[in-house]
């Protein structure tokens, strides 16, 4: 009985080995991973403001890459199966952030910066207007702050849009694209209040 039993496996064995099949569980495919791409040659545009934190609500910060079907289901948040963020997307606008404005406060320093700059990512994701047209969303709100009193000098909404391709790589490339010019915008709009001297704000 042994015998018959041995001689049973040994042939799904071998037709297995034949058919390229195998006996072992198949493994888990690895989603691929993306950041924003390189970061930017810093621009000495921020003068004495330093990024403070940059934040977001926990469903954009998941690592996700999100979509979602305005044209038949808008309330749905979606998530791209095989690909996701290297990391918090509010992380990666932080470091393109630093980037641009040298880097972030430290106790270390020996000249503190006058401004602290706070981020809060509200939007980050691709949508679909309908299935072959889609575009992608970014909107933050920036405020700079005094750093000795923590006085608010400015506070301003930012509000990026674009075309994109209606696929998973529009959505990496745009969205990516779409925080570096925001990163810039922001950068920019913080050296302007820098230098006049005086309170900023806009919606």
């Amino acid at each position: 009985m042994k015998s018959a039993v041995s001689v049973v496996a040994f042939m799904l064995l071998t037709v297995c080995a034949i058919s390229g099949c195998s006996v072992l569980p198949a493994q888990a495919t690895q989603p691929q991973t993306h950041d924003f791409g390189p970061l930017p040659v810093p621009a000495g545009i921020a003068g004495m403001v330093r990024v403070d934190r940059v934040s977001a609500p926990a469903w954009i910060d998941d690592g996700a890459i999100h979509y979602r079907l305005l044209y038949s289901d808008p309330t749905s948040l979606r998530s791209y199966a095989d690909h996701r963020w290297a990391a918090a997307p509010s992380d990666l606008l932080d470091l393109r952030l630093q980037a641009l404005m040298g880097g972030r406060s430290s106790s270390g320093e020996s000249a503190q910066p006058t401004r602290l700059l706070s981020v809060e990512l509200m939007e980050f994701e691709q949508d679909f207007a309908a299935a072959k047209q889609a575009s992608v969303q970014l909107v933050a709100k920036a405020s700079l702050r005094q750093t000795l009193d923590g006085r608010v000098l400015g506070e301003k909404r930012f509000v990026l849009s674009v075309p994109s391709t209606p696929d998973i790589h529009g959505a990496i490339t745009d969205l990516s694209g779409l925080a570096g010019t925001a990163a810039e915008q922001i950068a920019s709009w913080c050296a302007e209040i820098d230098r006049q001297g005086k309170p900023g704000t806009s919606d």
